[in-house]
């Protein structure tokens, strides 16, 4: 069943399901609590499309944990990535000597997650792990690893499950993908 939906004046199909998207970040949460059961990190969500995935995933950690989030914004209302905002949430007392779970929704270019990099370690974190709901390999830029993919999708314009369109769709249960 390849469900279709009409956001603004564009239409999307179904590219990833919520079973599947349910299924995943229990797999991934049984990683994550493996790697850190006795290590305390901070998890560390960037908004605003980390939402549902943050809340999924840390709902099936199964360790102490702390939660913080940051606003890092590259899209600013568009299909395309742009320049990106400054940090906003976090203090390096907060991370100093600590292990970092950095969560995303979308990995595409990198440019994110290598601003928050180059930000968090001046803040002398004693670790920092990578985990993103979906990645666009094709679209990567950096060279740095990426520790836990749940998806590796297309290069496509993608929505649902915490990722919008002009601030629309992120409570939708599945992913969905512009139609082409």
């Amino acid at each position: 069943m390849n469900q279709k939906i009409k956001v603004l004046d564009l239409e999307f199909t179904e590219l990833i399901c919520a079973e599947d998207i349910q299924r995943r970040i229990a797999e991934m949460a049984l990683e994550i609590t493996a790697r850190f059961q006795n290590e305390r990190p901070i998890i560390l969500g960037v908004l605003n499309g980390v939402i549902r995935f943050a809340a999924d995933l840390i709902a099936n950690l199964d360790f102490e944990l702390e939660i913080e989030f940051v606003k890092v914004a590259s899209y600013h209302g568009g299909l395309h990535s742009s320049t990106l905002k400054p940090l906003i949430g976090i203090s390096p007392e907060i991370v100093s000597n600590r292990p970092i779970i950095i969560l995303e929704d979308i990995i595409d270019t990198g440019n994110t997650i290598r601003y928050l990099l180059d930000s968090l370690s001046q803040m002398q974190c004693k670790s920092i792990f990578i985990s993103t709901l979906v990645c666009k390999p094709d679209k990567f830029l950096h060279d740095f690893p990426i520790d836990q993919i749940g998806f590796s999708i297309p290069d496509r314009f993608v929505i649902g499950y915490g990722l919008d369109y002009e601030g629309l769709a992120r409570n939708l249960n599945s992913i969905y993908q512009l139609k082409s």
